[in-house]
């Protein structure tokens, strides 16, 4: 829903970590064969599956799949204050070696680009995942990373179920005010 009201025909978005290709697939159902949609990931089988899925899809916008860590995202990106929004599901793939995780201090790199990338009023989503080892130290990174943010600059928001264990998923929502 958030990405609904944020996202249009036509805008450049970021699936900073695209995993599976789930939120690149939505991602590019909102901007329609005129959006530019930029999908990254480390891994080369999350690489294949997001690029595999996009190909047979039904809209098909104009995209790059890139096999780079997120922390890397203003050298893919050559859009500064034009993205409309950037998505990050941190912890591990899916079905994948739960080894291999997103990092806190590649995550807080990525996520200081992410706000500088988007145009006012667009937004920075990132699902973190703190019950899986590592998970909870990049949680208070990040958590510590958006509590340093100019409030007169962006308007931060936190979605958590209270009535789950402190280790469930919950979702940042960095928005750039215009």
């Amino acid at each position: 829903m958030i990405l609904a009201d944020i996202v249009s025909p036509g805008d450049t978005v970021v699936d900073a970590t695209c995993g599976n290709g789930h939120d690149s697939l939505f991602l590019a159902s909102l901007i329609g064969a005129e959006g530019r949609l930029i999908s990254m990931d480390v891994q080369d089988g999350a690489v294949a599956a997001t690029s595999a899925g996009l190909a047979s899809g039904s809209i098909v916008p104009r995209y790059q799949v890139i096999l780079t860590s997120h922390e890397r995202l203003s050298e893919v990106v050559d859009q500064d204050g034009k993205v409309s929004a950037v998505v990050f599901n941190l912890g591990y793939l899916p079905g994948g070696d739960k080894s291999l995780i997103t990092r806190a201090e590649s995550t807080v790199n990525g996520l200081m680009q992410a706000t500088e990338l988007i145009r006012p009023s667009g937004a920075v989503l990132v699902t973190v995942y703190a019950g899986h080892d590592g998970g909870r130290d990049e949680a208070e990174a990040v958590d510590q990373f958006i509590s340093s943010l100019n409030p007169k600059r962006f308007s931060i928001a936190r979605h958590q179920w209270l009535s789950r264990s402190s280790k469930s998923p919950y979702v940042l929502i960095i928005q750039r005010k215009g």
